[in-house]
């Protein structure tokens, strides 16, 4: 069975009152419930063809209290982490190690070409144009 649907089965069992959850089950279930608010978030401020672009085969993780996601254009690895004000993107180099690149504000109109933007100049960087 596949994790999201298990995960859903087991919030209808709460639903319920048929089961109750543990603490560690809960905390999982708020970060699993904030990664799919995030993905919802992304879909209203970035078109189709962008996110499967950029976000086919990508990984939501749970990153220091915030939702993220970690994909790769070319030979670089960008992080979109959520942040209060909206998002923040980071690229990541061979040791973990991120640097900013760009704040997004969720409410900005252009949510999405700043991150393209941020992406664009990113890789323009790492091959010296």
């Amino acid at each position: 069975m596949r994790a999201e649907l298990e995960q859903k089965i087991q919030k209808a069992r709460e639903r319920l009152g048929l089961e109750t959850l543990t603490r560690d089950q809960r905390a999982e279930q708020e970060r699993t419930e904030a990664l799919d608010d995030f993905k919802v978030f992304l879909a209203g401020r970035i078109d189709f063809w962008t996110q499967a672009e950029l976000f086919i085969g990508a990984e939501y993780f749970w990153e220091a209290n915030s939702p993220a996601v970690r994909f790769s254009v070319d030979t670089q690895i960008f992080v979109l982490v959520r942040s209060e004000e909206g998002a923040r993107l980071l690229v990541e180099d061979a040791v973990n190690k991120r640097r900013e690149l760009v704040r997004l504000a969720a409410d900005d109109i252009r949510f999405e070409d700043w991150l393209l933007v941020g992406i664009g100049d990113s890789l323009r960087r790492s091959v010296g144009v």
